[in-house]
This record gives structure tokens, sequence and C-alpha cells, in this order.
């Protein structure tokens, strides 16, 4: 069972929400709140699996909401937060929030919010280390080189914190803090790679690997990392 807390001070709009929510079996909405302060304190009493949360609440708005919950390390890592909400100018930003899993524009289509629910709620927490480099065994990867290290490293960061794909650079320098090495070195190391992916492997090749349709002339290391999340989320 999955337990949601619903944070949106339209009254209408969070009765509709819940009703929707709870006909689903594998949700339950375990408390429904009308102002950012009783959002914080019902949090952190019932500590939900996914907050709902509207950005323009009462009392306490929703950024700062997610900006009380970053104070914690284990709530920082959880990217449980799906943000609904009409704060179109704010929606860019909360995408490389660290908390954030998903940004959605009201008004919001219920079904892709129960999804996104469930896509947080059924993912596994990490890949498997064995399929990974099988899959990039077949792509024609040397596994065991430093550059190919750093995009395994790369793509392990962004299917924990897929935030980080919405900026490219946040991810190298994530994974340049790992390989205590500089985000640049990353950076050309990852394309290294990818360049090297392009030149032994055809697009169509990959389109089959990934089922994806023929789009595309070459790879760039946002678009096969984002690829490869994409995979092992299915």
């Amino acid at each position: 069972m999955i337990k949601v807390m619903i944070a949106e001070d339209n009254k209408n709009l969070c009765e509709n929400c819940f009703e929707f929510l709870t006909n689903d079996e594998d949700i339950k909405v375990v408390s429904c709140t009308l102002d950012g302060k009783q959002t914080l304190e019902k949090y952190l009493e019932i500590k939900p699996d996914v907050l709902l949360l509207d950005l323009d609440l009462p009392k306490i708005t929703g950024i700062e909401v997610i900006n009380f919950l970053s104070r914690f390390s284990e709530e920082r890592d959880k990217c449980n937060i799906i943000v609904v909400s009409g704060s179109v100018e704010l929606l860019s930003t909360l995408c490389n929030t660290a908390q954030v899993y998903r940004v959605i524009r009201k008004p919001a289509n219920m079904q892709y919010i129960l999804d996104s629910i469930k896509e947080i709620s059924f993912r596994p927490t990490e890949i498997d280390q064995k399929e990974l480099k099988k899959l990039l065994t077949s792509l024609r990867f040397k596994v065991y080189s430093n550059n190919v290290s750093y995009l395994i490293t790369a793509i392990n960061v962004a299917y924990e914190r897929p935030y980080l794909l919405n900026n490219i650079k946040d991810l190298y320098s994530v994974v340049a803090s790992k390989h205590n090495l500089s985000p640049t070195t990353i950076k050309w190391s990852i394309r290294n790679s990818i360049g090297a992916l392009n030149r032994s492997t055809t697009i169509d090749e990959i389109c089959s690997i990934f089922a994806i349709n023929h789009g595309l002339d070459s790879m760039t290391p946002k678009q096969f990392i984002t690829l490869v999340v994409e995979y092992f989320e299915k």
C-alpha cells in the first residue's frame, strides 16, 4: 500500500484528488492538508511515501515546505514529492530540486498523477549492475575502462536522482565528486565514451535495443543516459 499525502488549498480539487486516488487498491491517502504549516506537521508525523504538493499554500508556501524538508538528508534522498501547481514560472526551477520527482502543471490529469505515484513507489531503488554491464557490452562499450566507469556512475546517479537529467552539468558535478575528479574531466570522459558508441554502433542497432523509433543521427550523453534510465525503469 502506497501512503499518499495531498497538500492542496483548493478544497474541491483536494476532494476530487482524494476520491480518484482512493479508488485504486494500491493507494491509501493518509492525509489531506489545506495549508503549508499543517502540511509540514502532518508530513513529519506520518512520513508518507509520496507527497502531492501545491505551491500556492497559505501560511507556509509549497516552496518553503520543500526547503524545510531539504534540511534532512533522509528526505532529500527520497525524491518523493510530486508538485502539482499552476505557478508556471517556478516549474523549471523545481525540476532540479532533489526532493521533487516530477512537476505537473495544473489543470492536471488525475491518471497521470496516479501513474507518477506508482512510478515512484514501484521502481527498484537501484539498477542491477550485471544487467547494466551486459547492456553496455551489447553496445560494444569496454565496461572496465575508466571512461565507461564514469558513464556507469552517471547512469546509476541519474537513475537514483532523475531530476539531475534536467541539467547534465549537475549530473557531471555529482559524478565528479564520487570519483574525486573535476566535472570537466567527467564531461569529456563521458563524451568520449558516447563518441565511441556513435562510431561503433549504428543508430538502428541502438533503436532496436531500446525499442524506440529511428529519429536520431547520433547520440548525445544526455540522450543515451536518459534511454538507459528509462530502459531500467520498465
